[in-house]
């Protein structure tokens, strides 16, 4: 079936059903707010040019939130028969009925929802793309990364994939929405070998539109190049440096960040900046502002899992940590208004001081480059960060030689306030848009 028909039939059916069950709530004296996603697609994946796997997909999810006299029980079912859902629904009130009372439950605000006109953010770009077309492209990307390098590229992995997101909000209060966008997506891994060691890396584009990926030469090269550079590499002696966290592993910073001022870690106390609202925690030309209704942009979204309407914010002013990332719960825990997070974060744009990321290195002149995170030591109630990382050593504003089994250790309040400077490198691939980032000192073990 063609994909875009298919999709306008599931906007259809997701609506009918996500109405059927509201009435049926409403029979109950009870409220709802359902979610109702569809995801359609296909993963292609070869290895050394030889088909591995093919899958398509065809997948729903229907989220119900059901709410009673400030009570509120939740569940989610992959089936989309009414039959079926009627009777989830049915049994959700009625265990609701027997839980806990909490005055923080209930629906977001009328006020606050995106009822009315949405705006088009161009989120869906749909592209014809035959099984064939896309085999082709992954064995073009793995033929280019072995051409960078016959001598030393061993293996190579490549991997295309595309889909196709439809979601419908609806509620107790009238709102019925949807929205689809895609996602495409190409990926290489290569393996480097010589006679003294073996490495692997990768490169890979992503982007709503297909015409917007990199070419598959750029991400063949890029493989390749990475894996090659990693040869041979070295230990270093234990004491602190300063660091740069390569634009794409800086952005793994600010995901801390947001997981730091979500509204659930700051109504329980367990976030290291619990203090921190209205302080100073950046230098004080840092700036991080979310634009959730960027075109074309992943990381865009006109609403969120609650309905409410999504709005530009500063999240970091100046320096100054500015809000919390709050959905309904949590703002009415906080007695702070709900400001649109219910399901994560949007684009963050990071601020950057406008330099090159060779004259950063520069800046930095002595130091570590990190390009590669490893572990999940981070504590985000203390804010302790400790990291097994890959990286170069720089000598003289220069990468000298490759870097591993290397760990870097700091507390994350400590990393933030001692960002030296930011380089216009910027990271396009995540919601989080942000240059490499030079943090002043950090303790490294090595030898």
């Amino acid at each position: 079936m063609n994909n875009v028909l298919e999709i306008k039939e599931s906007i259809y059916y997701a609506k009918k059903i996500i109405s059927e069950l509201l009435t049926l709530v409403s029979n109950y004296s009870a409220t709802a707010a359902i979610n109702f996603i569809t995801t359609i697609g296909s993963t292609f994946s070869t290895y050394n040019n030889k088909i591995e796997y093919i899958t398509s997909h065809h997948s729903n999810n229907v989220i119900i939130d059901i709410f009673f006299k400030n009570k509120k029980s939740s569940t989610s079912s992959s089936s989309t028969n009414l039959n079926k859902l009627i009777k989830i629904v049915h049994n959700l009130i009625t265990i609701t009925k027997y839980l806990s009372y909490d005055n923080a439950h209930g629906l977001a605000d009328l006020k606050q929802l995106a009822i009315g006109k949405i705006p088009d953010l161009n989120l869906f770009n749909p592209y014809e793309l035959t099984s064939n077309k896309c085999i082709e492209i992954i064995n073009l990307t793995e033929q280019s990364a072995k051409l960078y390098n016959t001598k030393l590229i061993s293996n190579t992995y490549g991997y295309f994939s595309y889909y196709y997101t439809v979601r419908t909000f609806g509620n107790s209060h009238g709102m019925l929405q949807s929205y689809t966008n895609s996602c495409y997506q190409m990926y290489c891994q290569v393996v480097a070998r010589n006679n003294n060691s073996m490495e692997r890396d990768y490169y890979y584009t992503i982007n709503s539109d297909f015409n917007k990926l990199e070419s598959y030469n750029t991400v063949g090269k890029k493989a390749a190049h990475r894996a090659i550079q990693r040869l041979n590499s070295s230990l270093i002696q234990t004491k602190k440096y300063p660091v740069i966290f390569l634009s794409e592993v800086a952005t793994e910073l600010f995901y801390y960040l947001a997981k730091a001022i979500n509204g659930y870690n700051v109504y329980k106390k367990s976030t290291f900046l619990i203090k921190k609202l209205k302080k100073i925690i950046f230098p004080s030309w840092f700036n991080i502002i979310e634009q959730p209704n960027i075109p074309y942009e992943l990381g865009s979204s006109p609403f969120d899992r609650e309905g409410v309407k999504t709005n530009d914010i500063y999240i970091i002013e100046n320096g100054i940590l500015n809000t919390w990332l709050l959905d309904s719960y949590s703002s009415r825990k906080l007695n702070i208004n709900n400001n649109g997070h219910a399901g994560g974060i949007y684009n963050w744009y990071v601020t950057n001081n406008n330099i090159s990321f060779n004259d950063l290195l520069k800046l930095m002149y002595n130091g570590i480059l990190v390009t590669e995170l490893m572990g999940h030591e981070v504590n985000i109630t203390n804010g302790n960060y400790s990291k097994g990382i890959f990286g170069f050593l720089i000598k003289n504003g220069h990468i000298s030689y490759p870097i591993s089994g290397i760990t870097i250790a700091s507390n994350l309040i400590d990393m933030f306030s001692n960002i030296s400077s930011i380089s216009n490198d910027i990271e396009l691939r995540s919601n989080i848009k942000c240059g490499s980032i030079l943090i002043s000192n950090m303790n490294v073990a090595g030898l």
